[in-house]
């Protein structure tokens, strides 16, 4: 045996006995072979390591870590243009005059959604018939993709998509059938539509089940005819690259009202959010052009995993009215974690 490969050799014996990880003071501290055997067979130990496959240079590393970065980019970028766009602005309505009024549910979270708010939101939005219905960001909970550990016997993706579209999307549309429907991308699709652009094996083992495994279809967008609010860039790469992108997933209504599902005071007119899980209201009326900002109630159920145990989240949803000549906007907050809510004239008491 030449040295090159008993060197290789010893060296192989110690990566097994440490787990596939060698140090160089660590070889040579244990291993047959000297600094001179290393250097006159192959250069350096990071020569060594290179051969072996065990090791790259650290500029090496940066060009591979780097070229992933543009490859998985590109696969993102052409997964939005294809699949994505096509569905943003297509079913846009907008009413010409009087007043507008506008019905926004938050962070349903698919299955985990509070049964009470959800009812008194849909029964509602067939009362009063309004000219928009939003669902503004984290409709879909998605947690097989998301930073909450969950354990995998209990991952049910097709049934929290068919939920969406049974009890949500469905009877949505049939009691408004003339409103505009809105769905605004939040942090938890946002995940859903990267793992989707990289067609991610655990995605298509989970969603084996979903036949029509498309955005369109998953998202219902062309069968309840939704608009879809996604300006976000989903080659994002890291965490506050993707909070900035989040924040692109806006709509302004009638040039005076804009939904946002994280908060976002730079608009500089009213608005609404969510995300929080918790309702609140924020007068900037003092600056010049002030403005009010809400944060929406969520639609999930107060003791839901993601909130970490907490229960001080508020159950409800939001209602803006518009003057669209005067763009002048009035906002109400529903809070249903109680007994009982009253809306529009109607009383709701929930089940015990």
């Amino acid at each position: 045996m030449d040295k090159k490969k008993a060197i290789i050799k010893d060296v192989k014996k110690l990566v097994k006995k440490y787990d596939g990880k060698l140090s160089r003071p660590r070889y040579f501290k244990e291993g047959n072979f000297e600094v001179n055997d290393i250097s006159n067979n192959f250069g350096s130990w990071k020569a060594l390591m290179e051969v072996m496959g065990l090791d790259v240079y650290k500029e090496t590393k940066q060009l591979r870590k780097a070229l992933a970065k543009h490859v998985t980019s590109d696969i993102h970028r052409k997964y939005y243009e294809e699949e994505v766009l096509p569905w943003c602005g297509k079913y846009q309505k907008s009413k010409k005059t009087g007043i507008a009024t506008i019905m926004t549910i938050n962070d349903i979270h698919d299955v985990d959604v509070d049964d009470f708010t959800l009812e008194v939101f849909i029964d509602t939005v067939k009362r009063i018939q309004p000219d928009h219905v939003v669902i503004n960001g984290d409709g879909f909970d998605c947690p097989e993709f998301g930073k909450y550990t969950k354990d995998p016997r209990l991952m049910d993706p097709v049934k929290r998509f068919k939920f969406m579209h049974e009890r949500v999307l469905a009877p949505l549309r049939k009691a408004a059938p003339d409103a505009e429907f809105t769905f605004i991308i939040g942090n938890h699709e946002y995940r859903l539509l990267k793992y989707m652009a990289e067609k991610c094996p655990a995605l298509m083992v989970l969603m084996s089940d979903f036949h029509n495994f498309s955005l369109k279809d998953l998202f219902g967008l062309d069968k309840y005819e939704i608009d879809l609010v996604c300006k976000s860039d989903l080659a994002a790469w890291t965490k506050p690259d993707t909070r900035k992108e989040l924040k692109k997933n806006y709509k302004v209504f009638y040039d005076c009202f804009v939904l946002t599902h994280e908060k976002n005071l730079g608009f500089k007119m009213d608005g609404a959010s969510a995300h929080t899980h918790r309702a609140s209201i924020t007068d900037h009326k003092a600056e010049a052009g002030g403005y009010l900002w809400y944060v929406y109630p969520a639609a999930s159920v107060q003791d839901a995993s993601y909130m970490e145990g907490l229960n001080s989240s508020d159950c409800g949803f939001g209602i803006a009215h518009i003057d669209i000549a005067k763009k002048e906007v009035q906002q109400k907050i529903i809070i249903t974690s109680k007994s009982f809510v009253i809306v529009e004239g109607k009383l709701y008491r929930r089940k015990k």
